[in-house]
């Protein structure tokens, strides 16, 4: 057998060590579920059973190598309103094809993934809504639970995040359920993954210091009217204007009980604060095969004996 054989449309390479399991939802052809199956590398008869039990039970397959990171994005979480928004604090544009956020623990309650409050992309920000993300495609929701919300699109680049733009995808994350550091973030590109700085924010907070304070005026009144220096864009409108005075007012006082971020690459385990822990590989390919796979319906092939 090769490294590469197709079995039932589906990829197996017997010379990675995990495999990646997607099984799409019979009743809902943009909506599926994604699956880690651990296996040993060196056992490859281990790794045939399971892909067998996995196949004949409706999946589709795909084993996934981690790719290096490529370009940088934040995941700012709002522990006073439960929101979750990607930044971009570089000065290019970031593309991606696939994101997710999960509940490490499981915890159900975790995420909210009615739509609203969960700002979609495939509702708000690709071809069929602004565009502000993907003005050519449109994106599929691949899990709305209350422990895991994952977009997709399969067209390279996919979509993009501007230079010093913020997106809101809304009030998702349950604090009272999970603690922040619960939250797992994957970003990816269509072949590596996106490495994710995960920081707590609050509304007003434009010097990122963990409370509202008169400084935070001060950047306010110094960017106003800038559509490049955005960081007192409190409304994350792409300028700064009155409206982020009026957000700055709203929330002086408030403050981060515990400051912190962390970075997360390209993982399906973010990292919580100051740890060493080792993130497991992206199963975005996974996602991506799979819609391939569904779409195009390529022959069936079976390994050879």
């Amino acid at each position: 057998m090769s490294s590469r054989d197709t079995i039932n449309g589906s990829l197996f390479a017997h010379d990675l060590g995990a495999l990646y399991a997607f099984r799409p939802d019979s009743r809902k052809s943009d909506v599926g579920r994604m699956y880690r199956i651990p296996c040993c590398q060196s056992i490859v008869r281990e790794k045939k059973a399971m892909l067998h039990r996995v196949l004949t039970a409706g999946f589709m397959c795909v084993l996934f190598a981690p790719a290096a990171a490529a370009d940088t994005l934040d995941a700012q979480l709002f522990p006073l309103t439960g929101e979750i928004r990607f930044h971009n604090p570089n000065a290019t544009d970031v593309s991606f094809v696939f994101y997710s956020i999960s509940s490490i623990s499981g915890q159900s309650g975790a995420l909210n993934p009615t739509r609203p409050p969960w700002q979609t992309i495939s509702d708000t920000y690709d071809a069929s809504g602004s565009g502000f993300i993907d003005p050519t495609n449109d994106w599929l929701i691949f899990s709305a639970t209350s422990t895991e919300l994952t977009e997709a699109v399969v067209p390279d680049p996919g979509g993009s995040l501007a230079p010093h733009r913020s997106v809101s995808l809304g009030q998702i994350w349950n604090p009272a359920v999970v603690p922040w550091t619960d939250l797992a973030i994957d970003v990816e590109q269509q072949s590596q993954a996106v490495n994710v700085n995960i920081q707590l924010a609050l509304d007003g907070d434009y010097d990122q210091s963990g409370i509202v304070d008169s400084n935070d005026y001060t950047v306010w009144r110094q960017n106003l009217g800038s559509t490049s220096q955005l960081d007192a864009d409190g409304n994350i409108d792409g300028i700064v204007d009155a409206a982020d005075y009026a957000i700055w007012r709203k929330n002086v006082g408030n403050f981060l009980p515990n400051n912190g971020s962390s970075s997360s690459l390209g993982t399906v385990q973010s990292l919580p604060l100051f740890s060493g822990a080792v993130p497991e590989p992206s199963a975005a390919f996974l996602l991506l095969m799979a819609i391939m796979a569904i779409a195009f319906r390529p022959r069936v092939h079976r390994a050879a004996a």
